[in-house]
């Protein structure tokens, strides 16, 4: 885990396996250049592990284009893997939805509004 330094909100990234095929990444705070390789690396454990990932970015008060990045480099490199499934969610409103949606991640990744949503999706 690692705290990005000088950054408003203390960044954690927790991973939780929710079903046997399944692990929910859940990142907290700010998502910068600063935790991009923290937050790539627990994505990439993840699939390690497991074939279906989910990205929740629900308690995220931001992301910069790095995070864009992972999230992308995650969804190419998944789409490789049969039967793997990955997906990032991001509630309506919120900033890191906001970016999402001004770079238009849903032609790159499955955005979904909540995790109910994104985990029968990866299901």
């Amino acid at each position: 885990m690692r705290r990005g330094s000088g950054a408003a909100h203390v960044t954690e990234i927790r991973t939780q396996q929710v079903a046997a095929q399944t692990i929910v990444v859940a990142p907290t705070g700010d998502l910068d250049l600063v935790s991009a390789d923290d937050l790539a690396d627990a994505l990439d454990s993840a699939f390690a592990s497991v074939p279906s990932v989910v990205l929740d970015l629900s308690d995220v008060t931001f992301i910069d284009s790095s995070i864009v990045g992972a999230a992308a480099s995650t969804s190419r490199a998944v789409a490789a893997l049969p039967d793997a499934r990955f997906a990032v969610v991001s509630p309506p409103g919120s900033r890191p939805r906001r970016v999402l949606e001004m770079v238009d991640a849903a032609e790159f990744v499955l955005v979904y509004d909540d995790r109910s949503a994104a985990l029968a999706a990866t299901d």
